[in-house]
């Protein structure tokens, strides 16, 4: 029987990624399934204790002791085999299977308690949006199945309510129908209960697109049998228009020259300023009289 084991264990074995700093859930996940259907899970978890070497009252070696050290040195051959070089360093000391698991599942805690943390966000966190109902309750279904692979599995009910949060407002008749039910809701039937209004609601949209294609023909028909009818109208709009863009024309060509006149008298009426006061200094100069302060065109323009 231990040969057997051993033989199964190895082909198995060599296909199970090295356990590294960062895929302990994945390397855990696959090795309890393996250990479990050959009935050495007790002996890995430390659950199945060393028998002793006498049988009770007697000299005589107790053959269960013999089995369980055979037993537990092909799960710690195995699992060493299973590590890579930087996780080896953890357990060159250990003395049994169990002592390996032991220190791994301490070392990886902190981690895997983050993990679980993230897990759920995602599936707290997690829409249908435009995936198909197949294609939302499978990614969820991985998102559960990863939770469960770090320690945490979800109850069923749980997994249900998380499912029905998700899939938007287009599927709130049955999510209402299977939330007020008394009864526990199973995945199969809320699965079954989406998918048929999925359905529904293909249905409904297809219904739409084709009326709104139909629509649009028949508007391009009255369209093009009322296009013959419009070219007089649209002559008359068009000429309509040109006058008015001409009107406008006219428009600004006239304040232009409005503000034209306005600057050239302006210009005008500040020379006469310049001049008058130039004047004034020549008369305060001949006269022996102080000049008047700088010209300040605001304070001359209020003057006069």
């Amino acid at each position: 029987m231990g040969i057997e084991i051993v033989r199964i264990l190895i082909e198995i074995g060599a296909k199970i990624n090295s356990l590294d700093r960062h895929n302990y859930s994945y390397w855990r996940s696959l090795i309890i399934p393996l250990v479990r259907a050959h009935g050495l899970e007790g002996i890995l978890r430390g659950t199945t204790p060393r028998p002793e070497p006498l049988l009770a009252g007697t000299n005589t070696m107790n053959p269960g002791f013999n089995h369980w050290i055979r037993c537990d040195a092909l799960l710690m051959s195995w699992l060493m085999n299973s590590l890579s070089e930087a996780m080896l360093g953890h357990v060159l000391h250990c003395e049994s299977a169990a002592d390996i698991w032991t220190v791994f599942a301490s070392l990886f805690a902190t981690q895997s308690k983050a993990r679980q943390l993230q897990l759920h966000l995602s599936i707290q966190n997690t829409k249908k949006g435009s995936l198909s109902i197949d294609e939302y309750i499978l990614k969820m279904k991985n998102l559960v199945d990863s939770l469960a692979g770090v320690g945490h599995k979800l109850l069923d009910q749980e997994f249900v309510m998380y499912i029905l949060g998700g899939v938007g407002h287009e599927y709130e008749t049955v999510v209402i129908l299977l939330t007020a039910r008394a009864d526990a809701l199973t995945l199969q039937e809320v699965q079954y209960m989406l998918q048929n209004q999925e359905m529904r609601i293909e249905q409904t949209n297809s219904q739409n697109l084709d009326n709104v294609q139909a629509n649009y023909a028949q508007f391009n028909k009255n369209a093009s049998s009322s296009n013959g009818n419009n070219n007089c109208g649209r002559d008359n709009h068009r000429a309509v228009v040109t006058c008015e863009i001409e009107a406008l024309n006219r428009m600004v060509v006239v304040h232009l020259m409005a503000m034209d006149v306005v600057l050239v008298l302006f210009s005008k009426f500040v020379a006469r300023l310049v001049i008058l006061h130039t004047n004034v200094i020549i008369d305060m100069t001949l006269t022996h009289k102080p000049a008047p302060p700088p010209l300040s065109l605001k304070a001359t323009i209020h003057k006069h």
